[in-house]
């Protein structure tokens, strides 16, 4: 048993881990002065190795070339997120009143009553990625469509209010700042550019097309092409919830898991043509070119591409070297890919795939048990791989979904081995589709095996209910992650009993952090708020909390909700109420659109045309909250309303924004700005 741990022969952790503490250290200090003062530290410590005598006392010479390694490391992660870092316009572009974009459409997604299309348009001499919000649903557009409009462009912008959805720093990850609207009279249609990614997402959209075609059951279409194309806009809320409540979400995303499924297809097909074992190299490079191909049916799919490196990697280190470290290839991958795409790393994808594939690595082997019978041997070893999946993102799933799934491991072992057949069925029914065929036997056996599917999760889901309700903030996620991967490399490398003491004082502190974060809930509370291009008004009561939308839309509030889990969560809320055309009436409460009276304050959404109402006299209000549907000059509100206190809402276009926060300003009226 080793003594202590050494990355000798994990060199890539080595190089890892101080450059993803770099691209964090971007994230929080974007001023130059850290990556200097790193540079700094990591040359002195250099020199000062370089230049000392080999005489010099044993742990200070190798801790200078490390103390030099990590923070020169730590400089190229900060670099490298700097120079990813999105374009920015200046104030002078952002107050522009109109800018004429020539747009590339990278991404469309249909909304309720819009078409939100992300890509990128050149302002000047920038390429600036953003959100162009299209009103009305128009399924003309195509990926790689350019596009040409003048539109005033809008930075998206973060909520006052702790723990509400940040989707303006969710976007920030993803590169993207800005946001404009435009209705169809706006843009005009110019090219479509043939270029790869455009290829690919049209090369999807015919593969959805197919599996649309196929004489099965809707509900096995729409997770056919879930599981073919990680797209799962088909698949309804209630079986995402399912899934989700079973610990088999996994499986509606393209991950690592359905990489790993391509491999073992395709290798099982392989092994059973090709027996020659001179043949290896041929086989591996067929199975890794069927794992690309199963790229482009996602349409290069950040997910898709991120799964492909790291079975790229760790597949090729297994098969091509003779001494080679699966965990060390895992580490290479999240190099290559933070090295690309550094805002990668903060993706829930990545995290997710990067931790299973870390679990799987470190605590299959020491969870599988080996018996004289192959079918036995198949299914503990499925079932270690599943245990050590989930160990590895456990605390992860806890930390964003607040519930942990009480039937995974049962529900995975049925379904999971399920998934290679279903998908192996649907390949050729998609071929024979792109023929305008299709055979019923083929289709009656993927309808069964759908059923299977959907059926083991619903029915385990029962007896085994998640466990909901579970809180856990960053910092007690970061220190029970520590501790369960010091413990994997523990067990693992089989270190000294003494290294244990490590994961055990990490998880003492993550349950100190855990205990310190817990807070009291008011029994009652009141909060406006921005939602995703709206405003809320949120009252929370007994566990039950109603929302009142400034567009009065539900959709948008329910939008808000799916987004905000957190919020709610962390209140202790099990029932909300969208409130639209009803009333509230009970003590000290009183909810009409749109009006809210709640602990003896009053809040009014201001929208339309006060002036055609001709009222007589004002209506006296706490707090008017101005709306981007408000159509009057500010001056003329307090004609209709008298306000204690006028609350300027992010929804309203930027230069009306900053015309009444001036007026405001200016005639000393009360003021809030979101």
């Amino acid at each position: 048993m080793n003594n202590h741990f050494s990355t000798s022969s994990f060199p890539f952790v080595r190089i890892v881990v101080p450059f993803t503490l770099g691209i964090i250290a971007y994230g929080i200090f974007p001023a130059i002065t850290i990556s200097v003062v790193a540079a700094g530290i990591g040359l002195t410590c250099g020199i000062a190795y370089f230049f000392s005598p080999k005489s010099l006392s044993g742990y200070l010479r190798p801790f200078l070339a490390n103390a030099s390694l990590f923070s020169l490391l730590a400089c190229l992660g900060w670099l490298c997120a700097l120079v990813h870092a999105p374009n920015k316009l200046t104030q002078a572009e952002l107050n522009k009143e109109e800018h004429y974009l020539s747009f590339e459409i990278k991404e469309i997604r249909q909304q309720n009553i819009t078409t939100e299309l992300t890509g990128s348009a050149k302002i000047g001499e920038k390429n600036i990625n953003l959100i162009l919000v299209l009103k009305g649903n128009n399924y003309t557009l195509q990926h790689g469509d350019i596009i040409a409009c003048r539109t005033k462009i809008r930075e998206l912008k973060s909520p006052a209010l702790p723990d509400v959805f940040d989707y303006a720093s969710y976007m920030r990850n993803k590169g993207i700042l800005y946001r404009a609207y435009i209705t169809p009279a706006d843009f005009t249609f110019v090219e479509h550019a043939s270029t790869l990614p455009a290829k690919a997402a049209q090369f999807r959209d015919d593969v959805i097309r197919l599996i649309r075609d196929i004489d099965i059951n809707n509900d096995a279409k729409n997770f056919a092409v879930a599981v073919f194309t990680g797209n799962r806009e088909y698949i309804s809320e209630e079986t995402q919830q399912l899934f989700s409540e079973s610990g088999l979400a996994h499986i509606l995303a393209v991950s690592g898991l359905h990489t790993g499924i391509v491999i073992f297809i395709v290798s099982a097909v392989i092994s059973s043509l090709i027996r020659d074992s001179r043949n290896r190299k041929a086989r591996f490079f067929i199975i890794l070119s069927a794992v690309w191909i199963y790229v482009l049916f996602t349409g290069l799919a950040p997910s898709a591409i991120r799964a492909a490196i790291m079975a790229t990697f760790v597949f090729a280190a297994k098969n091509l070297l003779q001494k080679h470290s699966s965990l060390n290839a895992l580490f290479a991958s999240a190099f290559l890919i933070l090295l690309f795409s550094p805002q990668s790393l903060y993706d829930i994808g990545f995290q997710l795939s990067f931790l299973s594939v870390a679990g799987i690595l470190l605590f299959s082997d020491f969870l599988t048990f080996r018996t004289s019978n192959a079918v036995a041997n198949y299914m503990l070893s499925s079932m270690a791989m599943t245990i050590s999946a989930q160990i590895g993102t456990f605390v992860l799933t806890i930390f964003y979904f607040h519930s942990f799934p009480s039937c995974f491991l049962i529900a995975n072992i049925l379904v999971v081995p399920l998934l290679p057949v279903f998908m192996l069925l649907v390949l050729p029914a998609i071929l024979l589709a792109a023929i305008g065929l299709n055979f019923i036997p083929l289709n009656f056996i993927i309808d069964f095996l759908y059923a299977c599917i959907h059926f083991f999760p619903d029915i385990f889901r029962q007896i085994l209910p998640p466990i909901n309700e579970i809180r856990l903030d960053s910092l007690s996620a970061a220190f029970f992650s520590l501790a369960i991967f010091s413990f994997g490399f523990a067990i693992k490398l089989r270190l000294n009993k003494k290294i244990l003491s490590l994961p055990a004082m990490l998880a003492v502190a993550g349950g100190i952090s855990m205990a310190a974060s817990v807070r009291a809930i008011p029994e009652k509370s009141i909060f406006v708020t921005d939602g995703y291009s709206s405003t809320n008004i949120i009252y929370c009561e007994n566990r039950t909390a109603y929302i009142l939308n400034s567009r009065n839309d539900t959709a948008e509030i329910s939008q808000f909700v799916e987004h905000n889990r957190a919020f709610f969560f962390n209140r202790k809320i099990d029932k909300i109420h969208k409130i639209t055309h009803e009333n509230i009436r009970k003590k000290d409460l009183y909810i009409s659109y749109p009006i809210v009276y709640a602990l003896g304050k009053s809040y009014m959404f201001v929208e339309g045309n006060y002036k055609k109402y001709r009222l007589k006299n004002s209506f006296p209000v706490n707090y008017a909250i101005i709306t981007n549907n408000y159509y009057n000059q500010l001056p003329d509100l307090f004609q209709y309303v008298t306000p204690d206190t006028i609350v300027i809402a992010n929804e309203i276009y930027d230069t009306r924004r900053d015309t009444l926060i001036e007026f405001a300003k200016r005639n000393k009226i009360p003021l809030i700005a979101y």
